[in-house]
């Protein structure tokens, strides 16, 4: 029994002395896989991390280009309206010098009454060819006559000269405007 015993015991031993060289063994393999696995996912991990960061660096190069483009677009704006607001008040300082000149001008109302008193196709040549020999002085007149004298004459003045009328007209309703 004593043989058995001791037979059973050194076959367990055995039997635990292979389970624990195998697993040594393939315990080692295993751990060296698992390593490689570890490697292998850190340099994925990196390959991903550089791309990403390329990524960044190209869109952060890209909105810098945007900004810049924003910033020349700006500058260039702020000159055309500094530009604009120049020849705004150029504009003005030429309409009220205009309309000084006008102002010291008279008419009388004799002249008046003659072309408020003919037909406006009469009236539209006479107009037309004042306009043409002195702006501000047609202008003056027509500012004078009557609203509804005036547009007819205007009218009647297109068929003739339509720039013509169509300054006129302007010239004599932008003294209406408010400043």
């Amino acid at each position: 029994m004593k043989k058995k015993l001791m037979i059973s015991g050194l076959f367990g031993l055995t039997i635990t002395a292979f389970i624990l060289i195998y697993l040594v063994g393939f315990g080692e393999n295993n751990l060296g896989a698992q390593a490689r696995s570890q490697q292998e996912l850190s340099r994925k991990m990196m390959d991903e991390l550089r791309k990403e960061q390329k990524l960044l660096t190209e869109e952060r190069a890209r909105l810098q280009q945007y900004e810049q483009n924003l910033k020349n677009f700006a500058a260039e704006l702020d000159k055309r309206h500094n530009e604009f607001l120049l020849q705004e008040k150029n504009l003005k300082a030429d309409e009220e010098a205009f309309n000084k000149k006008l102002e010291s001008k008279t008419v009388d109302r004799q002249t008046i009454e003659t072309y408020e008193s003919i037909d406006p196709e009469q009236a539209a040549i006479l107009m037309k060819n004042l306009y043409v020999k002195d702006r501000n002085l047609a202008t003056l007149v027509m500012r004078k006559i009557a609203g509804k004298k005036a547009g007819k004459i205007l009218e009647a003045m297109i068929p003739l000269d339509r720039e013509v009328s169509t300054q006129l007209a302007k010239e004599t309703l932008d003294f209406y405007k408010p400043k």
